[in-house]
């Protein structure tokens, strides 16, 4: 009788769940409860598509992004590279100095929500713009030229789990005694394979 009741009880949970998931929404209510925290992939100052030489280091990986996604659509796919390898650079800089490790996919879901509606073609001809554009030494001096990110990495900050909880203060989402030179210079190794500079070219 209670294996009974255990299955019927599973039954019953299972049938309301599938209600819920194929319901529509009324009243503006979901049935699925989607938590996002304020500046969440934020852009403060979405892009255009322009060259990279009008880039600042106030410019964020969302910013860029947005910009890619412009130039995409006017199929200018070498300044559509040159933002997108300065977008994932500024990105993998901010995976080094936000301490919450389950922020650092934000980089990845602003990829994925900038170009859901992108054209298989269109992603092929970035890709290959990208790969030619890495061969460019100009691109790695013009990327020396604009420097360290400026901006505080908020769009990842609070895209991860700790922006639900309360954080300390004196942490507020940065590694501790981060040193930004060498995570620069890091970056520009790993994500342009630049060599490595004591100062811009």
């Amino acid at each position: 009788m209670k294996i009974k009741l255990a299955i019927l009880v599973a039954l019953v949970v299972a049938a309301v769940w599938a209600v819920l998931a194929n319901e529509p929404a009324e009243q503006g209510q979901s049935a699925i409860l989607n938590l996002e925290s304020e500046r969440n992939l934020e852009s403060p100052q979405p892009l255009a598509c322009i060259p990279l030489s009008d880039v600042t280091a106030q410019h964020n990986p969302v910013d860029l992004i947005t910009g890619v996604a412009e130039c995409i659509e006017q199929e200018r796919y070498a300044q559509a590279a040159d933002l997108y390898t300065t977008a994932m650079t500024y990105g993998y800089y901010d995976t080094l100095r936000v301490s919450d490790q389950t922020a650092h996919q934000a980089l990845m879901v602003t990829r994925m929500n900038a170009f859901a509606k992108a054209e298989q073609a269109d992603l092929v001809a970035l890709q290959d713009a990208i790969a030619a554009r890495l061969e460019v030494p100009e691109l790695c001096q013009q990327l020396k030229r604009l420097g360290a990110p400026q901006y505080r990495p908020d769009y990842m900050i609070q895209h991860g789990m700790e922006a639900f909880s309360a954080m300390p203060e004196e942490k507020g989402g940065l590694v501790a005694d981060f040193d930004a030179q060498a995570a620069w210079q890091h970056a520009l190794q790993t994500v342009p394979k630049c060599g490595v500079d004591t100062a811009a070219d």
